[in-house]
């Protein structure tokens, strides 16, 4: 406040201790910087506002590589299409989580396989969607290996009726041939 002279004669000053909304946002910080899952934040019109190290490892990129830029470029062209369809897709309640499986697009152009959520929603007016991703590389590796073990399983089985059939036929046979053998030749 000033005097008529133009002198300050008092200073006023309003503060606002923001001690625990810091504390709030370092938790936060830390449970998505140690989650498994990785995290991007999507805004609109599809670009990325954020990322977890967890999800900077399983696309193989850094964060400031990719913040900015549509989250599109993270997938296949076929699985960003997907994606998009799959994120975008009418009819749902805001909050509603949709799931995926699509192929994510390493810088050195490998495909790896990974389980997408998509939710949606609105954080001071702003709406969002939060991207959850899960590589699943061990589970279709497993998966793959199921299959062939099945397959194998199968040939063996087939193989062993096969096997079964001939040798009834070999022991009938030599039924009837023992049968028709006279007596004091059958020893």
């Amino acid at each position: 406040l000033f005097d008529d002279a133009g002198q300050i004669t008092e200073f006023q000053a309003v503060m606002r201790d923001i001690t625990a909304r810091k504390e709030s946002e370092e938790r936060l910080k830390a449970v998505l910087d140690t989650m498994m899952l990785g995290v991007i934040v999507v805004n609109p019109p599809g670009s990325i506002s954020s990322i977890n190290p967890a999800a900077e490892r399983i696309f193989s990129r850094k964060a400031d590589t990719i913040l900015g830029k549509p989250v599109t470029a993270l997938f296949s062209s076929s699985d960003a299409a997907l994606f998009q369809e799959h994120a975008s897709q009418p009819g749902h309640h805001r909050g509603e989580t949709r799931y995926c499986e699509l192929g994510a697009l390493t810088p050195d152009g490998k495909i790896i396989p990974i389980e997408v959520a998509v939710t949606e929603t609105t954080v001071s007016r702003l709406n969002m969607q939060i991207v959850l991703v899960r590589d699943i590389s061990e589970r279709k590796q497993l998966e793959v290996q199921s299959q062939k073990m099945e397959a194998i399983g199968r040939l063996t089985g087939g193989i062993a009726h096969d096997f079964r059939n001939l040798t009834q036929a070999i022991l009938g046979y030599t039924d009837l041939l023992i049968q028709r053998m006279p007596a004091r030749d059958a020893n």
